[in-house]
Protein backbone atom coordinates (compact mmCIF):
# COMPACT_ATOMS: atom_id res chain seq x y z
CA UNK A 1 0.00 0.00 0.00
CA UNK A 2 2.95 2.41 1.03
CA UNK A 3 4.44 1.82 -2.47
CA UNK A 4 1.79 2.60 -4.39
CA UNK A 5 0.90 5.84 -2.38
CA UNK A 6 4.44 6.76 -3.33
CA UNK A 7 3.55 6.11 -6.81
CA UNK A 8 0.86 8.29 -6.68
CA UNK A 9 2.89 11.01 -5.09
CA UNK A 10 5.62 10.71 -7.67
CA UNK A 11 3.21 10.82 -10.21
CA UNK A 12 2.15 14.49 -10.46
CA UNK A 13 5.33 15.64 -10.01
CA UNK A 14 6.76 13.85 -13.37
CA UNK A 15 3.80 15.74 -15.21
CA UNK A 16 5.47 19.05 -13.66
CA UNK A 17 8.58 17.78 -14.90
CA UNK A 18 7.48 17.06 -18.26
CA UNK A 19 6.07 19.93 -18.44
CA UNK A 20 8.88 22.12 -17.38
CA UNK A 21 10.69 20.09 -20.41
CA UNK A 22 8.14 21.27 -22.67
CA UNK A 23 8.32 25.01 -21.94
CA UNK A 24 11.97 24.60 -23.20
CA UNK A 25 11.36 25.52 -26.67
CA UNK A 26 12.79 23.70 -28.67
CA UNK A 27 15.50 25.25 -30.48
CA UNK A 28 14.95 26.35 -34.20
CA UNK A 29 15.37 23.51 -36.40
CA UNK A 30 15.51 23.20 -39.90
CA UNK A 31 11.82 22.01 -41.68
CA UNK A 32 11.43 20.14 -44.90
CA UNK A 33 8.45 20.47 -47.31
CA UNK A 34 5.56 18.20 -46.92
CA UNK A 35 6.49 16.62 -50.33
CA UNK A 36 9.75 15.21 -49.12
CA UNK A 37 7.54 12.98 -46.39
CA UNK A 38 6.33 10.34 -46.33
CA UNK A 39 2.35 10.00 -45.57
CA UNK A 40 2.73 7.73 -43.05
CA UNK A 41 4.86 9.86 -41.81
CA UNK A 42 3.17 12.47 -41.23
CA UNK A 43 1.89 13.74 -37.72
CA UNK A 44 0.46 16.76 -35.84
CA UNK A 45 1.49 16.70 -32.54
CA UNK A 46 0.41 19.24 -29.78
CA UNK A 47 3.44 19.59 -28.16
CA UNK A 48 7.26 18.93 -29.46
CA UNK A 49 10.46 18.73 -27.69
CA UNK A 50 13.99 17.81 -28.29
CA UNK A 51 14.73 14.28 -28.06
CA UNK A 52 17.87 15.03 -25.49
CA UNK A 53 16.22 17.59 -23.04
CA UNK A 54 17.36 16.48 -19.85
CA UNK A 55 13.94 16.16 -17.70
CA UNK A 56 11.68 14.96 -20.81
CA UNK A 57 14.77 12.21 -21.55
CA UNK A 58 13.98 10.46 -18.21
CA UNK A 59 10.54 10.58 -18.36
CA UNK A 60 10.48 8.71 -21.83
CA UNK A 61 13.31 6.45 -20.52
CA UNK A 62 10.76 5.71 -17.87
CA UNK A 63 7.63 5.26 -20.30
CA UNK A 64 9.53 2.84 -22.44
CA UNK A 65 9.74 5.09 -25.20
CA UNK A 66 13.02 4.65 -27.02
CA UNK A 67 14.16 7.88 -28.55
CA UNK A 68 16.81 6.92 -30.64
CA UNK A 69 18.36 9.99 -32.69
CA UNK A 70 19.42 12.69 -30.18
CA UNK A 71 19.44 15.32 -32.96
CA UNK A 72 15.41 14.73 -34.18
CA UNK A 73 12.70 16.06 -32.37
CA UNK A 74 10.11 14.28 -30.26
CA UNK A 75 6.25 15.00 -30.56
CA UNK A 76 3.67 14.02 -28.22
CA UNK A 77 -0.01 13.80 -27.74
CA UNK A 78 0.40 13.25 -32.39
CA UNK A 79 -1.89 12.30 -34.23
CA UNK A 80 -1.49 11.53 -38.22
CA UNK A 81 -1.72 14.78 -40.56
CA UNK A 82 -4.14 14.37 -43.27
CA UNK A 83 -3.28 16.64 -45.65
CA UNK A 84 -6.48 16.21 -48.28
CA UNK A 85 -8.80 16.17 -45.38
CA UNK A 86 -9.96 12.75 -45.69
CA UNK A 87 -9.72 11.80 -41.83
CA UNK A 88 -9.36 14.78 -40.19
CA UNK A 89 -12.07 17.29 -39.29
CA UNK A 90 -10.05 20.22 -39.01
CA UNK A 91 -6.70 21.08 -40.19
CA UNK A 92 -3.78 20.73 -37.36
CA UNK A 93 -3.69 23.00 -35.01
CA UNK A 94 -0.45 22.01 -33.17
CA UNK A 95 2.72 21.17 -34.80
CA UNK A 96 2.89 19.32 -38.33
CA UNK A 97 5.80 17.07 -38.18
CA UNK A 98 7.80 14.39 -40.19
CA UNK A 99 8.55 11.60 -38.16
CA UNK A 100 10.79 8.70 -39.32
CA UNK A 101 10.85 6.59 -35.78
CA UNK A 102 8.11 4.57 -33.57
CA UNK A 103 5.38 5.70 -32.41
CA UNK A 104 4.37 4.87 -28.89
CA UNK A 105 1.15 4.56 -27.56
CA UNK A 106 0.69 5.33 -23.59
CA UNK A 107 -0.22 8.14 -20.82
CA UNK A 108 0.63 11.31 -23.05
CA UNK A 109 -1.31 9.98 -25.98
CA UNK A 110 0.95 8.62 -29.27
CA UNK A 111 4.35 9.79 -28.65
CA UNK A 112 6.37 9.97 -32.47
CA UNK A 113 10.19 10.22 -32.39
CA UNK A 114 12.58 10.81 -35.32
CA UNK A 115 11.00 13.92 -35.80
CA UNK A 116 11.22 17.01 -38.41
CA UNK A 117 9.01 20.14 -38.82
CA UNK A 118 7.70 19.76 -42.25
CA UNK A 119 6.39 23.07 -44.13
CA UNK A 120 2.61 22.39 -45.29
CA UNK A 121 1.99 23.72 -48.92
CA UNK A 122 5.44 23.24 -49.70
Amino acid sequence: MARVLMSLAYGPLALVLLMLALLNVVAAHDSIPASKCGARNMKCCNLISASNDSVLGPVLNTLGVVVGDVAKLVGISCTPLDLLGLTQSKECQGHPLCCEGQDFSGVLGIVSVGCTPIRIGA
